[in-house]
């Protein structure tokens, strides 16, 4: 049994890789988070930080259309979204 309550954290889950994706997402289903919003690239990500901040990022370093690095740069000096603390992970195939 799960002690922590995930239901209410907002999760931006992005990767190029579909098997990744899925099963990351499964994942954190089975770990109780409810609020996921998925996608493939930067430009989804941007779409989603600026409809609902998340709480949680989990991204692949090299997306569909460039580097994540950019992105998590605006994120942190407030020029995507409202919370340039919001918690970013990023994973990498290599």
């Amino acid at each position: 049994m799960n002690k922590y309550e995930y239901s209410t954290v907002d999760v931006v889950l992005a990767d190029p890789d579909t098997g990744a994706r899925n099963s990351l997402e499964m994942i954190l289903r089975n770990q109780g988070f409810r609020n996921i919003k998925v996608g493939e690239s930067i430009a989804d990500i941007r779409r989603h930080l600026k409809q609902t901040p998340p709480d949680l990022l989990i991204t692949g370093a090299d997306l569909s259309d460039g580097s994540v690095c950019p992105t998590i740069h605006a994120v942190r000096h407030h020029e995507i979204g409202n919370n340039p603390f919001v918690l970013v992970i990023a994973t990498t195939a290599n």
